[in-house]
């Protein structure tokens, strides 16, 4: 983020446009997720909506956008200007104040209730197709997989994989909500 300016690309850039692949790959989304977690969503509502992109995306391929809208759906906030700032643009920052209000809270009053919705469990999501590499390795006979000779070895994934894992999508869990 301290490069000259003709080397700075923006993280969502066509990856034959970077010059420096460190600070667009792992340095700048890091500090932006660190900076969104500490400085403007807060850790509880952070974490909260971070899990619920690892619940929603889980097993799946998601893009960075689908990133972005789960952390504003499940926060409740309007993050566009912080997405536009820090991924798609090499602008710094330039905040200006033209007014304060003061605010007094009322620590008197009664904390809404929380909402509760239900939500039917899903089965697990499987792979509609089968790549080539994957049937020439099941049609050849030569090959000895580690699972297939250490059974031991086989987890949750390996199941999964294959279909092995049941989900009792009748089931409904209830999800609070604020």
């Amino acid at each position: 983020m301290k490069l000259p300016k003709e080397q700075l690309e923006p993280v969502m850039s066509n990856s034959e446009n970077i010059i420096g692949f460190g600070p667009n790959a792992y340095t700048k989304p890091a500090t932006a997720l660190n900076i969104l977690r500490e400085t403007i969503m807060g850790r509880e509502l952070f974490d909260f909506a971070f899990k619920e992109y690892a619940r929603r995306w889980a097993f799946k391929h998601p893009t960075p956008a689908d990133l972005f809208r789960t952390m504003e759906d499940a926060s409740g906030e309007d993050l566009d200007w912080f997405w536009r700032g820090w991924f798609y643009g090499i602008q710094p920052v330039d905040i200006s104040l033209d007014t304060v209000k003061y605010a007094k809270a009322d620590l008197n009053s009664e904390l809404p209730k929380a909402r509760s919705a239900q939500k039917k469990v899903e089965g697990p999501a499987t792979n509609p197709y089968d790549d080539i590499s994957k049937i020439r390795n099941r049609e050849d006979k030569n090959i000895k997989f580690y699972t297939d000779q250490n059974p031991q070895a086989r987890d949750f994934y390996w199941q999964y994989a294959r279909g092995q894992v049941k989900a009792d999508t009748t089931q409904t869990f209830t999800v609070k909500c604020r």
